[in-house]
């Protein structure tokens, strides 16, 4: 059978083996898997909502602003713990290395979550929770430090 331009009115065609693997136990798929395909087999780009790419934009936003927030604080706070100078370079040599170890771990394990929540969201929760404590604990490490 032959790809005619009948065969892409009507009905969508049925999910592929891969549409089906992206299926989390609740049967969605995943948004990517939405988009409509063309005849040559590329996604082509649908229309998103407003409120989707604001939240999105939202994410980045909080990313970035958390890498700021490690640039403007980070030297100050190892200044005034004591640390010596000769690791600094060390410190800001912690973060890529976890990030790279890292997120191929937890997303190989989100892949295989089969929580109620969904398979991303319990991780994204948790991984919120741990790098807001974190945070407080990194902003206010001198008072900690110090005892007072």
């Amino acid at each position: 059978m032959t790809l005619t331009e009948e065969s892409f009115q009507g009905a969508p065609p049925p999910p592929s083996e891969v549409a089906k693997a992206d299926m989390d136990h609740t049967g969605e798929k995943e948004d990517a898997l939405l988009q409509p395909v063309t005849r040559t087999g590329a996604v082509a780009p649908g229309k998103q909502a407003v409120g989707r790419l604001v939240m999105h934009s939202m994410a980045m936003f909080g990313r970035e602003f958390c890498y700021a927030v490690e640039a403007a604080f980070v030297t100050p706070v190892l200044l005034s713990v004591g640390l010596p100078k000769n690791l600094y370079s060390l410190v800001w040599l912690i973060s890529p290395v976890l990030g790279f170890v890292l997120q191929p771990v937890v997303g190989s394990a989100s892949d295989h979550c089969t929580c109620s929540w969904g398979r991303r969201r319990p991780y994204i929760l948790g991984l919120g929770i741990v790098m807001l404590l974190g945070m407080t604990l990194y902003l206010n490490g001198d008072e900690m430090i110090s005892g007072e």
